[in-house]
């Protein structure tokens, strides 16, 4: 089974959550759950009250079950832009830099208070010169940290941050063939957002004031009620007798300003983008359900609209949820669906920069302190078992030649008994010969521990490891049970050990399996290694016998 993910979605009207794992290419739906935030919390994208949305976070966990705390949040804002541009092809790290520059006469950027990323489009020569064609992301700071602040004070580790319209294509994409393009229109309580997309890679996003929310609002003053009442005239569809004249202008003169975002970003991307074909209109959100909307966008745009199914692209798991539940949730799952499925989707359809660098380097350093606390408790133990087996051995050894000794000694002094001094010397020659012999083959445990503890990749810990010494022709060898942080950690295991000159002769992967370690997805892998013969301590030299 896949590692799981949990994407978040911050709206105005809730949070919600969705756990997924990919399965042999499929993603399968875990969990699910959303809870109502209070009226005000969130504007626009804008979290205005931390500490509420802080709480109901809570109580989506507490709600939902979900197995991992670390979760990939979106972020949908008038205030992140969105443009296409081409640039000089350069390392990944150097084009962020330059985009900030090169840009600047299509996305007004606003310095260090904006995180900038990247999709490459098309790659293409122009005048000799490589280039490349991109889809540029600038979301303002404050938007980004109000989102982590508020997971993190919830107990939650981000482990990325992505566009929700990027989500909400990554879910609902019918298509991969480039040249198929789709319009996925989301509208939200007071967000639109409007994400077209050929073969599932993004080509424009465009996010827009108003929505489902917006139109209520607009009943709640004309009509002066209250509006949860306002709500329910406009989910009830045409209304009959007084009133449902001026009921019908309302929702008819903001419906036609919604439509006419949408109708102008499509036609904008239908002037622009060449040899890409629209074929369709997928509509979602939890404002999309205003009766009459789907209809008249159909009409406007001359162009089937459809409704999101958030469920056709994946396979449902364990959920808990009755179906009656998951159709009710269908128009509000596909983001935080496409959110858990950021990290393992095609690098070309995600963002990767946009986490704020403090807060990647905190995480890190914490994963590594945990890692390599846990490397020093397995080297500490290997060591103390090394010492404590060279010590008695290195003791027997010294007791011996010491023995010896003393007995060619008392020998020398009994030149009566020459016979019998023949005799202790013949032994005492034995006991050296056999000596070198046992210390022939003597490996320098401790220096072969500090070599593998200098060299250990930072993202690799072992757990156990035995020692076997040379004997006869046959080298020595050290077996490993090791522990990775992630798949490349053997592979970086491997370089490092191989790099150890004088160390070992061949270093192998014998056997590799996922596995869990203090709550963090990793690998365990065992690993067999040849000692070299300038491992061999030369103690066998300093045991000879007394003259």
């Amino acid at each position: 089974m896949g590692e799981r993910h949990v994407g978040v979605d911050i709206g105005s009207f809730g949070v919600r959550a969705a756990e997924v794992s990919v399965d042999a290419g499929v993603p399968v739906l875990h969990r699910f759950a959303q809870i109502t935030l209070p009226p005000g919390s969130v504007e626009h994208g804008e979290i205005v009250d931390g500490p509420a949305v802080t709480e109901a976070i809570k109580q989506l966990w507490s709600k939902g079950g979900f197995k991992t705390r670390n979760v990939v949040v979106g972020i949908s804002s008038r205030d992140v832009k969105v443009r296409q541009a081409e640039v000089a092809a350069l390392a990944p790290n150097e084009l962020r830099g330059a985009l900030r520059y090169e840009t600047q006469d299509v996305i007004p950027f606003a310095g260090d208070d904006s995180l900038v990323d990247y999709l490459t489009l098309d790659r293409f020569t122009r005048d000799g010169v490589d280039m490349l064609r991109v889809l540029v992301v600038a979301a303002p700071r404050q938007r980004v940290d109000e989102a982590v602040a508020v997971l993190t004070a919830a107990g939650l580790r981000v482990a990325g941050v992505d566009l929700t319209p990027f989500a909400l294509v990554r879910a609902l994409a019918s298509s991969r063939d480039p040249g198929r393009g789709e319009v996925i229109v989301s509208v939200g309580s007071s967000l639109t957002s409007v994400v077209v997309h050929a073969g599932g890679v993004p080509q424009m996003v465009r996010t827009t004031a108003g929505g489902g929310g917006g139109i209520s609002d607009a009943l709640a003053d004309q009509l002066s009620v209250p509006f949860e009442q306002a709500e329910a005239l406009k989910r009830s569809g045409p209304v009959t007798g007084p009133g449902g004249a001026q009921v019908a202008a309302v929702i008819d003169r903001e419906i036609d300003a919604l439509v006419g975002d949408v109708i102008g970003s499509v036609d904008y991307f239908v002037a622009q983008a060449a040899g890409v074909e629209v074929s369709r209109i997928v509509l979602t959100g939890a404002g999309s359900l205003v009766p009459g909307l789907r209809e008249r966008i159909a009409t406007e745009a001359r162009r089937p609209v459809v409704p999101a199914d958030a469920l056709a692209n994946v396979s449902l798991g364990r959920t808990k949820l009755s179906p009656e539940q998951l159709v009710a949730a269908t128009s509000t799952l596909a983001v935080p669906i496409g959110l858990a499925l950021a990290p393992t989707a095609d690098p070309a359809t995600r963002l990767t920069a946009l986490l704020p660098q403090r807060y990647a380097d905190r995480l890190r350093a914490i994963r590594e302190s945990r890692i390599a606390a846990a490397a020093v408790g397995a080297l500490v133990v290997v060591l103390l078992g090394a010492w404590v087996q060279r010590t008695f051995t290195v003791r027997a050894a010294h007791a011996g030649v010491t023995h010896t000794a003393n007995l060619q000694r008392a020998l020398q002094r009994r030149e009566v008994a020459y016979a019998a001094l023949a005799a202790g010397e013949a032994r005492l020659k034995a006991r050296a010969t056999s000596m070198k012999t046992l210390l022939a083959t003597d490996v320098d445990t401790t220096a072969l521990l500090d070599r593998i503890s200098a060299g250990m990749p930072t993202d690799v810990w072992i757990q156990t490891l035995s020692i076997t010494f040379p004997a006869g022709k046959t080298p020595g060898s050290a077996t490993f049970t090791l522990q990775g942080a992630d798949v490349d950690a053997p592979a970086h295991w491997l370089t490092s050990m191989r790099g150890l000159t004088g160390t070992f002769t061949s270093v192998s992967v014998t056997s590799i399996a996922a596995s869990v370690h203090s709550g963090h997805p990793g690998v365990t892998f065992s690993s067999q290694a040849v000692l070299a013969p300038s491992l061999q301590s030369g103690r066998a030299a300093s045991f000879g016998v007394p003259k």
